[in-house]
């Protein structure tokens, strides 16, 4: 960045402050550990079942499913002000949502991408960025 004597405009400042918030995030978010992906996208549906529950999750060039045992075996956070203590049911997801969500994949696929680990609901301009720091 520049050095110098002449104060920034708002554009520039919210600019910035779009940056730090995005970087900030990028380095608060759940780190994936050994054998787990993690992806993009909007939650859509969740289709619950007697002993497990599917995920519909619909990324920029693909839509996914996940499974999970339980909601329980989720780590559900959220960095959007919107889904702090938002209560989710079976069925559709017809709240505007954006979420990184984390997944080991599994080998035998049954029609799922893998097993869900966790979902971080994030501002819907959230994108990864790399940090060099």
């Amino acid at each position: 960045a520049e050095i110098s004597d002449e104060p920034l405009d708002a554009e520039e400042i919210a600019r910035r402050r779009e940056i730090a918030l995005l970087e900030s995030l990028n380095v608060t978010l759940r780190r994936p550990r050994a054998g787990e992906k993690r992806i993009l996208g909007r939650l859509t549906t969740i289709d619950c079942r007697i002993d497990e529950l599917f995920f519909g999750v619909e990324a920029a060039t693909e839509n996914f499913r996940f499974r999970a045992e339980s909601l329980e075996t989720v780590r559900l956070i959220s960095y959007d002000p919107k889904f702090v203590n938002a209560e989710f049911g079976c069925g559709p997801v017809r709240k505007e949502n954006l979420a990184v969500f984390t997944f080991r994949p599994r080998a035998d696929q049954r029609n799922t991408a893998g097993e869900l680990v966790s979902i971080e609901f994030v501002p819907k301009n959230f994108r990864f960025v790399d940090i060099q720091k």
